[in-house]
């Protein structure tokens, strides 16, 4: 069923999506370990024409944000219906049903994701009182849930990561908007950021090596990953789990000891996610 003409015409405000405008983000991970944050910009830049013969908004997601999301770089709004919809690109593009900004509270809707519209309030934003929806996305990890506001689009989202361990939360924030010409917030410069999170993977070379009979093995994760660190012998044997477990995105360090192992050339693995990576290192006696 279409929604009525002035139900969508109001809907369409939750997601003001014209070439110009500007949102910054902040986001804090939140841990037992503590909490780093950073800054993000999103920018509306073109009209796109792509290969299902649709026009998108391309979002410029700007280099000082760690996570990159080239995967949500192109979104329309449907101007009859207020669905939001993005392109996914690779070897079959779709179209993905993201949001149904006529949604009630308690509608449920979505195609690959479910989507449920858990409240329809008003909030102030920026000092203007305004409507707001809740909508929480049923995906692993995270199900994250995302706040609209009218005349502003996304100015929350928390996502839990409870199974974690340690667990953590992400909240991401409107710290700046640039709307038809108007102002709100305040934009924080790249130099104010300072960025602490890992841009990407890493496995960095054990320190010492040689060793006997500790070693110290780093690594990075720039997000949230199941990530397993093993050690195996010469013939492919596993000798020691330095970790098997998931984490928090950040920079870490354990320690190997390798006093019940022979000298000799050993290797490290990591694998998190879809990255691996192996290393040589040697104990000496």
């Amino acid at each position: 069923m279409v929604p009525a003409a002035a139900q969508v015409d109001s809907a369409l405000a939750y997601y003001p999506l014209n070439i110009g405008y500007v949102w910054q983000y902040h986001v804090r991970y939140t841990s037992s370990q503590g909490s780093v944050s950073y800054y993000y910009l999103v920018r509306v830049v073109a009209d796109t024409l792509m290969s299902n013969g649709i026009w998108y908004k391309h979002l410029d997601y700007a280099a000082d944000d760690p996570l990159d999301y080239p995967y949500i770089a192109y979104r329309r709004v449907d101007s009859s219906t207020a669905c939001v919809y993005r392109y996914q690109e690779g070897a079959i593009p779709a179209e993905i049903l993201l949001d149904s900004l006529c949604a009630k509270e308690r509608d449920l809707f979505g195609d690959f994701i479910l989507v449920t519209c858990l409240r329809v309030d008003t909030s102030t934003i920026f000092g203007v009182q305004t409507g707001i929806k809740d909508f929480q996305y049923s995906i692993v990890p995270g199900t994250p849930v995302m706040t609209f506001a009218r005349g502003f689009g996304l100015v929350h989202r928390t996502e839990l990561y409870a199974w974690s361990e340690p667990a953590y939360t992400i909240y991401t924030d409107l710290q700046y908007a640039r709307i038809n010409g108007q102002e709100y917030g305040t934009l924080v410069t790249v130099q104010q950021s300072k960025p602490e999170l890992p841009r990407r993977f890493s496995l960095a070379q054990n320190y010492p090596n040689p060793f006997n009979p500790t070693t110290v093995v780093s690594y990075q994760l720039p997000v949230g990953s199941n990530v397993r660190l093993v050690i195996f012998d010469i013939l492919g044997r596993e000798v020691a789990t330095l970790v098997n477990e998931r984490k928090a995105p950040g920079s870490y360090s354990v320690k190997f000891d390798g006093s019940h192992l022979a000298s000799g050339v050993y290797f490290y693995r990591i694998v998190a996610g879809s990255f691996a990576e192996t290393k040589r290192l040697l104990l000496i006696r």
